[in-house]
């Protein structure tokens, strides 16, 4: 993947509210839902028994948690987006997504949507992330 790359905020503004760039593929694997399980102590079975959720879950197995799940979104956007000679701020506005299978794989289409000055910089204000989900 490529990021969008401009030379700082203002020429930034002439590509809000489109796509700017197709992330890479981040593996959302059943060691990594575990992990995390472990990590915030939320250990329910959907996320982690992976016999039982093949068994009882509606999706057929385990799922990432929510929160996982959008802790990729900084990094789909900053990957995507890369304004030069202004240390810039990101947040997010994500929409809910499902929930990811272990074993899928997971990439964003970010859309900036609003840049500004801040003190010591810009902020950019993304939002409307496009999913994309592989098994």
């Amino acid at each position: 993947m490529s990021a969008l790359v401009v030379p700082g905020r203002t020429a930034l503004k002439q590509h809000l509210n489109t796509e700017v760039a197709v992330t890479d593929y981040i593996e959302v694997s059943q060691e990594r839902i575990a992990q995390f399980a472990a990590l915030t102590e939320d250990e329910q079975w959907i996320h982690t028994d992976v016999e039982r959720a093949r068994r009882d879950s509606p999706y057929g197995g385990t799922v990432a948690h929510g929160f996982l799940t959008l802790s990729f979104l900084s990094r789909f956007l900053t990957a995507a987006v890369r304004v030069e000679g202004d240390p810039v701020a990101c947040q997010l506005r994500p929409q809910y997504r499902p929930l990811p299978v272990s074993g899928s794989r997971r990439r964003e289409e970010p859309c900036p949507r609003t840049i500004e000055r801040i003190r010591r910089g810009s902020r950019l204000r993304a939002g409307n992330l496009a999913l994309d989900d592989r098994v």
